[in-house]
């Protein structure tokens, strides 16, 4: 989704997914344990995204984690397992 150039460009992950789509560089994002870290703003050369896709399976917003270990992280929103009963929340 982009959060992988965003923290390249910014040394921080976004905040909030909407800050993918944002047209100027937001005050602050994530460091690696989910605490706040500064955005220079020239370091930004955002929008990351032209908007936020919805997750295919679920039809509802992707779960983004703001938390240790795993800030930043993009996962299916959708209960259940797929065809092969791996769950979607692995996804």
């Amino acid at each position: 989704m982009g959060i992988q150039t965003f923290r390249d460009d910014c040394g921080s992950y976004p905040a909030t997914l909407s800050a993918m789509v944002k047209r100027t560089a937001p005050a602050s994002g994530l460091d690696r344990l989910g605490a706040a870290a500064s955005i220079t703003a020239t370091d930004w050369h955002g929008p990351y995204l032209m908007k936020i896709p919805k997750d295919p399976v679920s039809a509802s917003a992707f779960q983004y984690t703001l938390t240790s270990p795993r800030v930043g992280e993009v996962k299916s929103s959708a209960s259940g397992r797929d065809t092969n009963r791996v769950p979607f929340s692995t996804y």
